[in-house]
């Protein structure tokens, strides 16, 4: 009985997309707000509006993506895998 097996769980890679984005959000505003004080203020604005922007997008990107593709696609009958892996490894 072949049936196929997807198996979903990515939440590591989800997670670190997650704190990527978040430490974008915090740390460039921090950074511009200490070392910023050349820039004038309509640029320190446009800059932490921008990483706000771009880091939720990375975490939003990020976790979307790490729950959604699959972590392992199989037939969900091992022995036919490995019958099949040494089957190619063979004619070559």
């Amino acid at each position: 009985m072949d049936r196929n097996v997807v198996r979903f769980g990515g939440t590591s890679m989800a997670g670190l997309s997650v704190l990527g984005g978040v430490a974008v959000c915090i740390g460039v505003p921090l950074i511009v707000v200490a070392y910023g004080t050349a820039l004038g203020v309509a640029a320190q604005v446009g800059i932490t509006i921008l990483a706000l922007i771009v880091g939720g997008g990375i975490a939003l990107v990020g976790a979307f993506f790490g729950t959604v593709i699959p972590r392992e696609v199989s037939t969900g009958n091992r022995k036919d895998d490995a019958d099949k892996e040494s089957d190619e490894s063979e004619a070559k």
